[in-house]
């Protein structure tokens, strides 16, 4: 293959990589109250990303699928590529025989730090600092994307998850954002730390968390000790 036109084919297959990667942190981070109040606002591309979340680890089997097909062609064809473009300017250098060995470790070395840096770190980022914007603009191609490749997806999320079963762990198709009160309790003192809510309101939330399980009886004084 001719090297620029290789070339050509890893800069779109990173960016398909960083598609998946982005897609694959955005619906793990996403907030999904963030989600509901914006479907109760009308908002199209939160409703489809609520119904990404209800098939969650289908899309997230989906999304590790497409990582893995991108990172395995990206060097496929990265490294000849790159090694084929070093070889004028090494083999006067090295000489013919070195020169192979060289520019492959060279070539290695640079498809894996663009893959990592453009491909798999950067999409991390705008993903974790961004969920809610990154999966509303990549839901529909999210969900494009179940459709076509639904059969391949969930022949290997079957899979998986018969394996989970056999170590005795029954898998989940989403993550529960349901909270309990001590989770509750944990989430306002860092809310509190974090200056989200002054102290007052702190202390009435710890509070009212703390009243549960406690009838009138037990912070009521009788009538006859007043």
């Amino acid at each position: 293959m001719n090297p620029v036109l290789g070339l050509v084919a890893v800069f779109f297959l990173i960016i398909a990589n960083g598609f998946f990667v982005a897609a694959e942190f955005a619906l793990v981070a996403v907030d999904r109250a963030k989600v509901e109040n914006d479907v109760e606002a009308g908002r199209r591309r939160a409703r489809v990303a609520k119904g990404l979340l209800a098939r969650l680890s289908f899309h997230l089997s989906g999304a590790q699928l497409g990582i893995t097909v991108t990172s395995l062609l990206i060097g496929f064809l990265a490294e000849p590529a790159i090694a084929e473009l070093l070889h004028p300017v090494l083999e006067p250098l090295l000489g013919s025989t070195a020169m192979i060995g060289v520019s492959l470790v060279i070539a290695i070395f640079l498809a894996t730090v663009v893959q990592m840096i453009v491909g798999e770190l950067v999409p991390k980022g705008l993903a974790i600092a961004r969920p809610e914007t990154t999966v509303y603009y990549l839901g529909p191609l999210v969900r494009m994307y179940g459709i076509i490749f639904g059969p391949l997806i969930r022949m290997l999320n079957g899979a998986a998850n018969r394996t989970v079963r056999m170590l005795g762990v029954e898998p989940t198709e989403e993550l529960s954002h349901v909270r309990t009160l001590s989770e509750m309790q944990i989430l306002v003192s860092a809310s509190s730390r974090g200056g989200v809510l002054d102290d007052s309101a702190s202390q009435l939330l710890t509070r009212s968390i703390r009243f549960e399980g406690k009838s009138a009886e037990d912070v009521l004084v009788p009538r006859t000790a007043v």
